[in-house]
């Protein structure tokens, strides 16, 4: 039956008549399960407007039911809609923007729906159990609501949202809706989703763009880049070189600065035959940050773990022209260095190298303190890693890979140590030990007892002696260190296992008070050389634990740090000999310096000698 309509100012006037409806409907929900392009979703939305206004009850129903479904692609069509010279069709169109807008879904209950509608009126205690009784409710129904207060951008809300959606969206279509959906970001929230979503399943091309959105935050922006960067090694790998031609010049062109894009385009340019072209790129990556050391640092060690020596060692002596001298970029450069100069024969240049990093560890100790510390081996260690190759020089040793050789040619080991806190951001513990004056190292045995938790031990300070000692029971069970306080109040740091405390000290009466406490976790990452990675039958155990390759790569979590890290290996080399080393690595020197500094010290360990 249709309705006949004659419009006279406000008033509709409205008869009947017979007729057949055809049923677009169904057809049309027909053509989006079978998966419809964005251009018949289009049509199929206008379609539904349409229906809006038709003659039958049940026409209009289904239509707006339907478009209460589609939801937020449905928006700019309904708010057109709003504006209709049809009453009927403008009511329904503002009342489905309404729920839409707060995302409440038709098939809420209408408790949770009346909710929803006010909850701009609840306090940000109400708001957030608001959410979690939304989603304990309606599970995946809650998305179009959370994303709505995403798209809001008020952090009070915007911010549990997100990690809410963090934690429900675990399928890869989920996160792809995710891409396709989400308008571009207005807000960090919006940025930060849009970046989970690429991080989960994005193609290089989709991260591209979402790092050239302005509201970005820092850590996904890295994030982003170092994913982007492990991809285009793997294509590399592959051979897939227009891919990552093409890939690394975008993202090369989002992230101004970062020279890995350059470098990554210039390698498979040069994969290609370009090889004009690819020195081009990496003059201007090498150019790139001409007063900052860390780009340098992280560019080199890329370089390093793909193999490309002479433009890695580029990266090392640049870093080693940028003030300040003598920091711990120029140690980890001249170590990167002397590595480099071994193995390509340079055992002059290689020992000159290890004694650059001797004299300024040795001053860097002077100035610091514990705040610097070598990964894998010590002084004389370097000083006999010098001397090996003063005599590798004069002929006085045998040829790299001979018979006699503790190990073959080649076999060398990157090691590094993570840190993270339990609760809190690294860059909060970094700000609090920036304030210090001064740092205590505890050793506490047996190793696992938390001195200040457990042990309920205190720090104190004794104004006459001017020095600090850890007591327990007010029995002193540290070995007293001297410190004269020159501040009325001056902040400490204390570091035992994998706890830091950070106190403050009243000169005029030694009262201390603790201020923080950071509990950290340790994850240990070692990586083999290709060479060390090649040998046949190995067998590897770290701290008699029985362990991988694999395994060690991804690194291996210590809630805190053992006295020291064994680490033995067993295997065949390339020259068929069998092999056994046994390495032992300092922990406290491994965490020493990524504390002074957020970069991680990761040095190459040569498993042979003279």
């Amino acid at each position: 039956r249709k309705r006949l309509r004659f419009k006279t100012g406000r008033v509709t006037l409205c008869g009947t008549m017979n007729r057949t409806i055809p049923m677009f409907l169904t057809l049309c929900l027909l053509a989006v399960m079978a998966g419809s392009t964005a251009a018949q979703e289009t049509h199929h939305i206008a379609t539904l407007i349409r229906g809006l206004g038709a003659d039958s009850h049940k026409e209009r129903t289904d239509a707006m039911h339907a478009l209460w479904e589609i939801g937020l692609p449905a928006r700019d069509a309904l708010e057109r809609a709003a504006r209709s010279d049809d009453p009927e069709v403008g009511l329904t169109a503002r009342t489905l923007l309404r729920d839409i807008t707060h995302g409440v879904r038709p098939s809420w209950p209408e408790a949770l729906s009346r909710q929803a509608r006010g909850y701009t009126r609840l306090s940000q205690r109400e708001r957030v159990a608001f959410m979690d009784r939304l989603i304990q409710t309606v599970n995946q129904g809650a998305i179009p609501f959370l994303l709505m207060r995403v798209e809001a951008g008020d952090a009070q809300d915007a911010g549990p949202a997100t990690d809410r959606l963090k934690n429900m969206l675990q399928q890869d279509a989920q996160w792809r809706d995710i891409i396709e959906r989400l308008p571009p970001p207005v807000n960090p929230f919006q940025a930060r989703l849009l970046a989970l979503a690429c991080e989960a399943v994005g193609t290089l091309a989709e991260i591209s763009k979402a790092l050239e959105t302005p509201h970005l935050e820092a850590n996904m922006k890295t994030k982003l880049i170092n994913i982007s960067v492990v991809r285009l090694q793997e294509d590399v790998a592959r051979g897939e070189h227009a891919r990552v031609a093409e890939a690394a010049a975008a993202l090369a062109e989002a992230v101004n600065g970062e020279a890995r894009f350059l470098y990554l385009q210039a390698i498979a340019e040069a994969g290609r035959g370009q090889n004009q072209k690819a020195r081009t790129l990496t003059e201007k990556a090498l150019a790139l940050n001409a007063d900052a050391e860390s780009p340098h640092y992280t560019a080199g060690e890329m370089l390093n773990k793909m193999g490309r020596p002479r433009l890695s060692e580029q990266e090392w002596l640049k870093i080693l022209q940028i003030p300040p001298a003598g920091d711990v970029y120029d140690i980890n450069a001249h170590l990167r260095l002397a590595a480099i100069y071994a193995a390509d024969h340079k055992h002059v240049q290689a020992a000159d190298a290890y004694d650059a990093v001797v004299k300024l560890y040795e001053a860097a100790r002077r100035e610091h303190g514990s705040g610097y510390g070598i990964v894998g081996t010590d002084v004389k260690g370097l000083a006999r890693m010098a001397a090996d190759q003063r005599r590798y020089a004069a002929g006085e040793c045998k040829a790299a890979g001979a018979k006699g050789h503790a190990a073959a040619q080649g076999a060398e080991l990157q090691v590094s140590l993570k840190v993270s806190l339990k609760d809190g951001k690294l860059a909060d513990l970094h700000q609090a030990l920036a304030a210090v004056a001064m740092t205590m190292q505890m050793n506490v045995q047996p190793r696992g007892v938390r001195l200040f938790r457990d042990a309920k031990a205190r720090l104190h300070y004794d104004v006459v002696k001017q020095e600090f000692n850890v007591m327990l029971n007010n029995s002193a069970c540290s070995k007293a260190r001297p410190y004269k306080l020159k501040q009325a109040q001056t902040k400490v740091a204390v570091n035992t296992l994998d706890m830091c405390y950070i106190y403050a000290v009243e000169r005029g009466t030694g009262k201390t008070t603790e201020l923080a406490a950071f509990e950290k976790d340790y994850v240990l990452m070692i990586e083999p050389s290709p060479e060390l990675r090649a040998w046949r039958k190995t067998t590897l155990s770290l701290n008699d634990k029985a362990t991988t390759w694999e395994a060690l790569q991804k690194g291996v979590p210590f809630d805190y740090l053992p006295k020291t890290f064994d680490l033995k290996i067993e295997g065949i080399d390339a020259s068929g000999q069998a092999q056994k080393i046994h390495r032992t690595l300092d922990p406290d020197a491994l965490e020493s310096a990524p504390q002074k500094k957020q970069e991680p010290t990761a040095v190459k360990i040569q498993l042979r000698g003279c």
